[in-house]
């Protein structure tokens, strides 16, 4: 998707959620400093107020420029920052609900795995724990929705939210998953996809309940 394109996009999703939406913000629309620094949206519904970038080129804005508007704005009652990109996933975790494209998620992950096509299975369930990890690191004040599996994976590291345990395991998944996306002689097989599910159900307790109660239920 384009940025225009998602632009649009994100401007009729928050239009629907009930926000007024504020498509060319100056600084002057937000009551504190933040250095120079404008969002391409401005997102307003009763005292919430959203911040919204899009990023569609890592090198545009660095981490520690994002991080550091981020802690900024959240030290401000009511205001949010929020970092998206036109290439991640649709998934939505706001209030610990399950969205629709995650219930469709869950649905190709059970299909594929009903019919034994475990390389699919396994790439579903790898988008799936990419989009926790951007949850973990939402709930921690890390915008990483824009970056790399891997840099995701390292910040959170870096940052203490991932244990070198954690880490082992999610880079030995990551090497599989990169087994699946780039040869024809991928080795998943059934045990590796139940290893990897469990994995991440054991990981979502902690981030989110409600991913944790479906995957239990599937699992059962």
């Amino acid at each position: 998707m384009i940025e225009a394109e998602f632009l649009d996009y994100l401007i009729e999703h928050y239009r629907k959620l009930g926000y007024k939406i504020n498509k060319q913000p100056k600084s002057d629309n937000i009551p504190f400093n933040l250095n120079g620094y404008i969002p391409d949206l401005i997102c307003e519904k009763d005292e919430e107020h959203i911040l919204v970038e899009i990023k569609n080129h890592i090198n545009q804005i660095t981490f520690d420029k994002v991080k550091e508007i981020s802690e900024i704005v959240s030290s401000h009652q009511g205001w949010k920052f929020i970092l998206v990109s036109p290439n991640q996933g649709s998934f939505n975790f706001s209030h610990n609900n399950i969205s629709e494209e995650l219930e469709i998620s869950f649905k190709k992950i059970n299909k594929s795995f009903e019919i034994e096509l475990y390389d699919a299975c396994f790439l579903y369930l790898w988008n799936l724990y990419i989009q926790l990890l951007i949850e973990y690191g939402k709930k921690n004040e890390l915008p990483i929705e824009a970056l790399s599996d891997q840099n995701i994976i390292n910040v959170l590291y870096s940052e203490g939210l991932l244990s070198i345990s954690d880490l082992d395991e999610t880079n030995n998944f990551r090497t599989i998953r990169n087994n699946v996306t780039h040869s024809n002689n991928s080795r998943v097989n059934k045990n590796i996809v139940i290893d990897f599910y469990n994995f991440i159900k054991d990981k979502s307790k902690k981030i989110n309940q409600e991913i944790y109660k479906k995957m239990n239920e599937i699992g059962s």
